[in-house]
């Protein structure tokens, strides 16, 4: 029964550490809600840049350190060509 009454005061402390992050969540999904084009937009800039980062890092072999700026900021401002 202790060891019950442990678990649930854990969960409890898990839930309300929780509470910030699910409370800034809410305000994130409000203001997409609000401007979907803009998180449209945001979204697909970020979906963008870490491809292509994931595609030099991975597929390219490079470290992080020797990404190509250049073409990252193509890739961040333009999108995919």
């Amino acid at each position: 029964m202790v060891g019950v009454v442990r678990f649930f005061h854990s969960m409890r402390a898990v839930v309300a550490a929780s509470l910030p992050t699910t409370a800034m969540l809410a305000r994130v999904g409000a203001a997409l809600r609000a401007r979907p084009f803009l998180g449209a937009c945001a979204s697909a800039t970020l979906k963008t840049s870490a491809a292509d980062v994931m595609v030099q890092t991975l597929i390219e072999g490079r470290a992080v350190d020797d990404l190509d700026r250049r073409r990252l900021a193509a890739f961040t401002i333009f999108g995919e060509p």
